[in-house]
């Protein structure tokens, strides 16, 4: 305080800490498309910030809320409820009872549905070593695409694009051996969603006959037929005739 003939003391000193700022996000880029369902939201976290509240909308406005979550780290795995659907999502700091400015928003139109899988059905057992595998056709479908491996995760799978038809037919595979498989469609250059993964396994290696020798002569009445086992083999028939 100033008056005319000099100053007061000084008054208590007080701090205050400006707020955070707002992160920066990163993906899927703005306007970005071809987006799986489940796809993941990432942003900059600004220094000093590691809690972050997320905001999903189904509108510009951002009047119409799908996910608002609060999140630990610079990531979000966010499970879009439907296909080829366009969403628009930001994000802020929240923590220590303080909150940033919202981050600008950014928006992303998720794939097309995945096809619908038809043949051989999931679990099948004793496959041919080649054979169709089939799918339904979807409207405005360009092309399909099929993955198959022997392991469960997809990992070091075989892909054919650009098929034209509804099924493909599998090269000769190896016996009693356990696939999985997933087909996708293609929209021009856009990639549906994978299907749900199938599996089959192909049938098994034909048994050695080891006893009696063919063309055996004086065999005794109660022979023992004898055969070299098939590895993880769950049973045999046997078939005995006088004429095959």
């Amino acid at each position: 305080v100033n008056y005319e003939n000099g100053n007061s003391d000084t008054s208590v000193i007080r701090s205050f800490t400006t707020r955070y700022e707002s992160p920066a996000l990163v993906a899927p880029i703005n306007a970005a498309t071809c987006e799986q369902t489940m796809t993941s939201l990432s942003w900059v976290a600004p220094e000093g910030t590691s809690q972050f509240r997320v905001n999903v909308y189904t509108d510009a406005a951002m009047e119409n809320l799908v996910v608002s979550t609060l999140v630990n780290g610079s990531s979000y795995a966010f499970n879009a409820p439907e296909n080829d659907k366009i969403y628009y999502w930001r994000v802020r700091t929240e923590q220590n009872n303080c909150t940033s400015e919202w981050s600008e928003t950014f928006s992303f139109r998720t794939a097309y549905a995945a096809p619908t899988l038809v043949g051989p059905a999931n679990n099948a057992f004793g496959t041919e070593l080649s054979f169709n595998l089939y799918w339904r056709a979807d409207e405005n479908v360009d092309s399909w695409k099929v993955e198959y491996s022997t392991n469960s995760n997809m990992a070091n799978a075989t892909t054919i694009a650009a098929i034209a038809d509804t099924f493909y037919t599998l090269p000769a595979l190896e016996l009693n051996t356990t696939y999985f498989w997933r087909v996708s469609a293609m929209v021009g250059t856009c990639n549906s969603d994978w299907t749900t993964v199938r599996k089959f396994t192909t049938k098994y290696d034909v048994p050695v006959l080891a006893e009696p020798l063919n063309g055996a002569t004086c065999v005794p009445q109660l022979a023992k037929l004898s055969w070299d086992a098939v590895p993880t083999a769950r049973g045999y028939n046997v078939e005995v005739s006088e004429d095959m």
